[in-house]
């Protein structure tokens, strides 16, 4: 079934707690940019990607392969491509079979496992949190909403603030009074969208408030923020009142994306500062130890670490290792990615999950690519 942007944290729900499938399951993610030449280049990766795949795949598994390729491609030459990437996910049970458009443009590949390969898609949502922001004067307010890179503007606010004169009077009123005149309509007007702000929290909760506008105006309505909200203040954005959308979503981005990195290095930092704390495990065997004793609090994985491992068919517990489980002795059957496992594995346990990139990736390789807060 087809999904929209917004519809993605579903469809990763829906994928993460249907039952496995005796057939193993295709997942992939391909660049479909407008900027692609041809525009179907994202059809020849697709099959440049399964070719590479098929000598390394067992006899048995290859007619079902086959199918879920055809399936796949069928959708592929009936696609027109409306967003940078697109995510599918299908098995030779005509069931089951899953795409959604991307806010961003995938690293192309593809995955043949028992399990969906979930761990880009869930690195994005992690990415595209949900954002308010506010561009502010001392009369006008603008509310908009961001999220998986779509923009939506909420309401716009034009409350009537006399304007500020250097001397003489108002309506008879002397300068000192007409001057407290104008600051309590500017403080009412900030009242107003302060007001606004809360309503847009509880219709569309957010994880961060940016705000932009006059330097003078938008510290008025910073200091006068509720707690709450303050608590989600992230920053401010050099941006003008009437600016267009494609602006706003640039200038959010890079605010965001600078916030993020700063966010995880700090994460990556605590953990190697912690190293000897009962609550931290470093290392790939270290942290799949935990996982398999439920003790896993937050998971963090690296974006680049890839390695194949084992799981076991008896306790379930995942490891480097091949053959036999190194908790229980059972057999182990292979895996091809134990980050995108773990990170399964995190979530049914309801652990948190960061997945880091960029400075943070690279600390985090220096003991394996992935860690963990633990419970006790």
């Amino acid at each position: 079934m087809m999904q929209s942007v917004n519809e993605i944290p579903e469809m990763i729900k829906q994928l993460r707690e249907s039952n496995p499938l005796t057939d193993r399951i295709l997942s992939v993610y391909l660049d479909t940019s407008v900027n692609r030449t041809p525009r179907d280049e994202y059809v020849l990766a697709f099959r440049d990607q399964c070719k590479a795949l098929r000598p390394r795949l067992p006899e048995a598994e290859r007619v079902a392969f086959e199918l879920t390729v055809k399936k796949v491609e069928d959708y592929l030459g009936t696609l027109t491509p409306s967003a940078p990437g697109l995510a599918a996910f299908a098995a030779a049970d005509g069931e089951y079979f899953y795409t959604t458009p991307l806010p961003q443009r995938p690293d192309e590949q593809i995955v043949w496992d028992l399990r969906p390969y979930l761990e880009p898609i869930q690195g994005m949502l992690d990415e595209f949190e949900r954002v308010a922001l506010v561009l502010f004067d001392s009369r006008r307010s603008r509310l908009f909403t961001i999220y998986l890179d779509q923009i939506e503007e909420h309401l716009t606010i034009d409350d009537e603030v006399p304007r500020q004169v250097k001397s003489g009077g108002w309506a008879a009123l002397s300068q000192s009074n007409y001057a407290r005149h104008h600051d309590d309509h500017v403080l009412r007007h900030v009242r107003h969208t302060t007001t606004a702000i809360n309503e847009l929290n509880r219709s569309h909760p957010f994880d961060r408030l940016l705000l932009a506008g006059p330097e003078e105006a938008v510290a008025i309505l910073r200091y006068h923020l509720p707690r709450p909200l303050r608590q989600k203040l992230a920053g401010t954005l050099p941006l003008e009142f009437f600016a267009s959308k494609s602006e706003l979503l640039a200038a959010t981005r890079t605010k965001l994306a600078e916030i993020e990195a700063d966010t995880e290095r700090r994460e990556v930092e605590a953990l190697l500062g912690a190293a000897t704390s009962h609550h931290v495990s470093l290392g790939v065997e270290e942290t799949l130890t935990a996982l398999a004793e439920r003790r896993v609090h937050v998971l963090v994985v690296a974006d680049d670490y890839h390695q194949d491992g084992g799981e076991c068919t008896a306790c379930a517990r995942l490891s480097t290792a091949h053959g036999r489980c190194p908790s229980c002795g059972g057999e182990l059957t292979a895996v091809n990615d134990l980050g995108n496992r773990a990170v399964e594995g995190a979530i049914q346990q309801g652990a948190r999950i960061e997945l880091v990139t960029g400075e943070a990736a690279a600390l985090l390789d220096d003991v394996g690519g992935l860690a963990a807060w633990t419970r006790y």
